[in-house]
């Protein structure tokens, strides 16, 4: 029986179980979301600020070649 239930998705659980693994902690996979990554978002123009609550988030904006600027 595994000590821990990792529902992030699946690739974060994957890092998160070998980690844990070091401190002989047993782990159950099983994400409760797949993420998706969309070519072609269209966002709102003109927008002064965008605001990532995550690196998927950011990984997003990536792949969709969005310019930044600080």
């Amino acid at each position: 029986m595994p000590n821990l239930l990792l529902t992030r998705p699946y690739e974060d659980s994957l890092s998160l179980a070998s980690k844990l693994e070091a401190f002989n902690i047993k782990t159950l996979i099983s994400p409760v979301l797949t993420l998706q990554y969309f070519q072609d978002l269209v966002f709102p123009h003109p927008y002064f600020t965008t605001i990532v609550t995550s690196r998927h988030a950011v990984r997003a904006l990536a792949l969709n070649n969005l310019s930044r600027s600080i």
